[in-house]
């Protein structure tokens, strides 16, 4: 036979490319979900990372330790929906640009591209975000709410702080990082849809699962790199990266 043409993320049953606003539903619906279920996970996660105790507070019963790990979780949920929603809309709309018919060798180059270029974009939105989120896990009784975190960021370090504050470290994680996890979906998902290895409805949750850990083994230490330098106030992305190799 001739050369595989691998169905892409972003790609219709018969082959057209999904429109611009399916991607964007579908990826702040799998952002929301995904945080919702996994945030604990996260809190614990960032929180082991800077070197905290896993709770804050003096938990004296089950609920008291659940609340703990939920600290700023409604914001991020939404942040969440935003930040996935902006990758995929990146994406798809990069795809229009990348695409390719041809070799499994040219699908993975254009996924890379096409995924690198939606991570760069999305740093715009994701930077913010996440700036919030990690001072909320790791700060939980600075401030009421998400709001109130982000407007006290902003009036310590001016709006252009609150958005910026740790984009340079965001992009060095999430540009290598989709660029991977997009290439390793796209594949995987290609060799089990042409074998039948597994049912079609399968393939993405299993694609996407395989291709998450991919894709943050090799980059988790640029992710805890980011999150000292927007957990913190002052060191830079290089700075960091020395004091935490030292």
């Amino acid at each position: 036979g001739g050369a595989l043409v691998p169905p892409s993320v972003s790609r219709l049953r018969g082959g057209a490319l999904v429109p611009p606003s399916v991607s964007l539903l579908s990826g702040m619906m799998g952002g929301a979900v995904g945080y919702a279920v996994a945030f604990p996970i996260d809190t614990i996660n960032t929180r082991i990372q800077l070197a905290q105790p896993l709770l804050t507070t003096e938990a004296v019963d089950p609920y008291t330790e659940i609340v703990d790990l939920y600290s700023g979780v409604s914001a991020t949920v939404v942040g969440s929906a935003l930040t996935k929603g902006s990758v995929f809309l990146a994406y798809g709309a990069l795809q229009h640009v990348f695409h390719s018919d041809g070799s499994p060798e040219i699908l993975a180059l254009a996924a890379a591209f096409a995924g690198a270029g939606a991570g760069a974009a999305a740093s715009f939105v994701v930077t913010p975000v996440e700036r919030v989120k990690l001072v909320m896990q790791s700060q939980p009784a600075a401030d009421a709410s998400a709001a109130a975190c982000a407007a006290r960021l902003a009036r310590e370090e001016g709006v252009g702080g609150l958005l910026g504050h740790g984009l340079g470290a965001t992009c060095a994680r999430d540009i290598p990082a989709y660029a991977i996890e997009f290439v390793v979906y796209e594949l995987l998902k290609a060799h089990i849809l042409a074998a039948a290895l597994l049912p079609p409805p399968l393939v993405p949750l299993v694609g996407g699962a395989v291709a998450g850990a991919a894709c943050w083994v090799p980059t988790y230490p640029l992710d805890v790199i980011k999150t000292h330098v927007q957990a913190g106030k002052g060191d830079g992305f290089a700075a960091c990266a020395r004091r935490l190799h030292a």
